[in-house]
């Protein structure tokens, strides 16, 4: 009877060892990063969540600034921000975006359960077009 009870033992922990890599890579105790910094075509984009820490249902806010490269603000440009969950069927939410200064966003939107998402940003800026994506977790 002892010996079997070992053996389960040593099985569940083997298991629990081989899941290892497959609980890691799904973000669970991953790091994400404080900000985004993006750089392209002469345009810097630096987008990251506001606040201490985001919670379920409850309104998270992102900064997002945008400059040339001698860092001087770029005003008017138009920009949109979706909230969603990679490998889940949350959808895709909306926030809502205001300008708070040339060359300075806010965004401001409410994600539904914890884990691993995504904040992407839509920039449009006369004819160009980027796209901006922040990892974060929710808690």
């Amino acid at each position: 009877m002892t010996k079997r009870l070992a053996i389960v033992a040593l099985v569940l922990l083997a298991l629990y060892g081989a899941s290892w890599p497959l609980r890691h890579s799904q973000g669970q105790d991953a790091k994400t990063p404080a900000q985004v910094v993006y750089s392209q075509n002469g345009v810097h984009i630096v987008l990251s969540a506001s606040g201490n820490k985001v919670a379920p249902m409850k309104m998270s806010k992102f900064a997002m600034s945008l400059s040339d490269v001698e860092g001087r603000p770029i005003p008017n440009a138009s920009v949109t921000m979706n909230l969603q969950m990679p490998r889940m069927f949350c959808g895709v939410i909306p926030t809502t975006v205001q300008s708070t200064k040339p060359g300075a966003y806010e965004a401001a939107g409410i994600p539904v359960m914890r884990g691993r998402w995504e904040a992407e940003a839509s920039i449009s800026i006369g004819k160009e077009h980027f796209s901006v994506t922040l990892p974060f977790d929710v808690g």
